[in-house]
């Protein structure tokens, strides 16, 4: 436990410091946004090397993939109409509308379609190229983390403070209720595939943490429902990847939920595209306070220790 909180702290540490750092030139802010824009596009690379090796969940045993599909359709559905009634009574009035969300929807789609090809290309990559699997997870790490510290150089040149991103009250809420949401859908899943209430909430506490969930409700519940685990949470990050853009403009605080876990690192640059960069203390705030909430509910839930 100490060590995953060890860890999220240590990749917020290139944000703080980019709070450190302003820019008031133009010049210097278009090639920051460049700079940026490419990042964003060797991470999604490095997502799809990734994915290139999730090769454990075994094809045969077709309940695993019905399982996984439950509960990501009915935490996603559940989370959504929760959110979306938070959305309309409670609208966000500071949300940036980027590039990305002033486009049309075909446009909207183009963009969607190009990040997945993106990812696409790094899983074929994976697949041709096995020893790159090693070498990505060093590198995925350091390149978030020139991330967060190019999006706080970014933040702070815009005007945004540092509390505005750890005290966000939008995210606190909205963090509280996407668990809520998101473990009320977990029940309903495990009602309709009939299984204990304890374990339903176990696997509905990833929200998008693929890597952590499978291993830690594999230790609790064996290798099928640690699978279980595994593809409902890789199924939300696709999900996230895919309609993060179209929800961000109509109901943005439903397309930072989808990201879950991952609003704080995978997802993040989906976010930053189609929200702005006001967008980012919004999903920093949310996703840290879920990926704190995952491992401890996780294991209060199923009764293991990582």
């Amino acid at each position: 436990m100490i060590q995953q909180l060890s860890a999220i702290l240590f990749i917020l540490l290139p944000l703080f410091v980019g709070f450190c750092i302003s820019f008031s030139n133009k010049k210097y802010m278009i090639a920051l946004n460049r700079i940026i824009n490419f990042t964003v596009n060797i991470i999604l690379l490095l997502i799809g090397v990734s994915l290139s090796h999730l090769s454990n969940a075994n094809i045969a045993l077709i309940k695993i993939p019905i399982y996984a599909a439950i509960f990501l359709c009915i935490t996603l559905i559940v989370n959504g109409f929760c959110i979306a009634i938070f959305d309309k009574y409670f609208p966000w009035k500071h949300l940036q509308q980027s590039e990305s969300c002033e486009k049309t929807n075909s446009f909207i789609w183009q963009d969607t379609v190009k990040q997945l090809g993106i990812v696409a290309i790094g899983w074929l990559l994976g697949k041709l190229f096995p020893p790159l699997i090693s070498l990505m997870e060093g590198a995925i790490n350091y390149l978030l983390m020139l991330l967060l510290l190019l999006i706080g150089i970014q933040l702070r040149s815009s005007g945004i403070k540092l509390h505005q991103v750890l005290l966000n009250k939008r995210g606190v809420v909205l963090a509280i209720l996407s668990v809520i949401a998101t473990l009320i859908g977990a029940i309903i899943a495990g009602m309709i595939i009939g299984i204990p209430i304890l374990q339903s909430l176990a696997l509905g506490s990833g929200f998008g943490w693929y890597s952590l969930s499978g291993s830690v409700l594999t230790h609790a519940y064996g290798a099928f429902w640690g699978t279980v685990a595994l593809l409902n949470d890789l199924g939300r990050e696709i999900f996230a990847l895919i309609f993060i853009p179209t929800l961000m403009k109509r109901y943005p605080s439903v397309a930072i939920s989808t990201g879950g876990a991952t609003a704080i690192d995978f997802t993040l640059p989906t976010i930053l595209r189609s929200g702005g960069v006001m967008a980012v203390p919004f999903a920093v705030s949310y996703s840290f306070i879920i990926n704190v909430l995952s491992p401890i509910l996780m294991i209060v839930f199923s009764g293991k220790v990582i």
